[in-house]
Formats: C-alpha cells, structure tokens, sequence
C-alpha cells in the first residue's frame, strides 16, 4: 500500500475518535496522566480548555480512553508524517505545512490534498481531502476530528503536499501486468465506479491496477459479502 492510501486510510480512522488539544500530536488518552490537567497544561487559556476537556468526556461516553487521541490541526497530518512514516524529523504548523505545498486552485484538489484558512498572510489553519471528497480537521477547542464538505467551512487557499505529489498525479504502472490484461483491469474499474462513483477520485478506469482500484475492489467485496450475510446466504 502506497503512502497516499495509507494516509488516506488514517484520516478516515480518526474521524470521531481524535479530539482537539492545542499542541496535541497524537497522544493517546490513556497515557497522558492526568487527562484534565494535562489539557489545561496545553491549551492557550481556560476557556479552551473546559471546551476541550467537555468534548472529550463526551467523547469517551462512547469509546474508552485507549482509543482516543489528541490532535491540533497540523498534529493530525504531522503524527502521520513524522511521527508514524518518518516521512520528516521536523515539525511543522499550519503555516509550515503550506510551504511544503504546491498551491492549487480549489477545482484541482484531489484526495490528500490540503486545505488552509488564511489569516493576515499566515495560515493559521489545516485540513485535509479525504477519499470521497469532504475535508477531515481537528477544528478547534470544543470539537474533535471531524469530516466536513468542502464548501462548509472558509478554506482560503489549497496545495498539495511536497510528501504525496508525485502519488497523487501519477500512478506507476505495475510491471508484472501484462499489456493484455489492462483491458481486463479497466472493465473492472468501470464495474467498481457503478458501485461506487467515488471510489476511484483519483484515477478512475486508467487500466492499472494500484492501491486504489485494489482497496475500490476490497471495499466491494466486503460490501457484497455483507450482503449476502444479510439475507441469510
């Protein structure tokens, strides 16, 4: 799997299960100590951080502290990109972020892609295209990681990160697929996007078969097989 689809995969994990903490880059709940405290440690006043640690009690109504952990804007992408893939030894903002970034105009982004808010020249603030084409964020104080349409929240400006460009607009061919075969793949491709439409945002029916089509594929199948568990087959 390709370090696009894996981010891709990990943006959709953490959506519901990450709550905002300024600073915060991927700490688990349970292994903060004293979670309160540790909030009110983190957060720029004590207002953010009743919001904070309010949206995480509600949050773990649901899930248990194992499976919650903290982010900031930018500590949503850097915990994946410095800390799990050692893409990068340095840290990084929002505004950092998009100095890594080819600038894009909002009809060419694509799944991966970055979003940014814009505030007196700096970018104060991050999100993230996800595979079906909303914006996943760790919003603010009082919210978690959230996945959001596009158009539903002020995004300024939009670029591509220096880490995926080349995995976003281009697929290598995989060597071990014969010439005759791609036919085969394309067909299949253009059965996954009548299931789906969606499913393929970033290369459609190319006739190759990548991490895309391949997770398109799995993601079907499970589909079927839920059905057909469903109907007693």
């Amino acid at each position: 799997m390709g370090l696009l689809n894996e981010w891709l995969d990990y943006l959709e994990q953490w959506v519901g299960r990450g709550a905002y903490v300024y600073g915060a880059q991927g700490q688990r709940a349970n292994e903060v100590g004293n979670v309160k405290a540790w909030i009110e440690r983190k957060s720029k006043s004590r207002k953010t951080a009743k919001r904070a640690w309010s949206f995480y009690q509600q949050l773990t109504e649901e899930l248990e502290p194992s499976e919650v952990r903290f982010f900031d804007c930018s500590g949503l992408a850097m915990w994946f990109f410095q800390d799990l893939k050692r893409v990068t030894k340095s840290d990084a903002s929002a505004n950092g972020l998009w100095r890594g970034c080819t600038a894009l105009k909002k009809s060419a982004l694509k799944p991966g892609d970055f979003t940014f808010i814009d505030t007196d020249g700096r970018k104060t603030h991050v999100g993230y295209v996800a595979r079906n084409g909303q914006v996943v964020e760790a919003r603010a104080s009082g919210y978690g990681v959230e996945m959001l349409p596009l158009n539903a929240r002020p995004w300024t400006h939009f670029g591509r990160s220096k880490w995926l460009k080349s995995e976003i607009e281009s697929e290598a061919p995989l060597p071990d697929v014969p010439a005759d075969a791609k036919r085969t793949v394309e067909e299949w491709q253009k059965i996954l996007l009548l299931w789906d439409p969606n499913c393929l945002p970033t290369f459609g029916a190319d006739g190759k078969y990548g991490d895309e089509t391949d997770a398109a594929l799995r993601a079907m199948i499970e589909d079927a097989e839920a059905f057909r568990r469903a109907n007693g087959r």
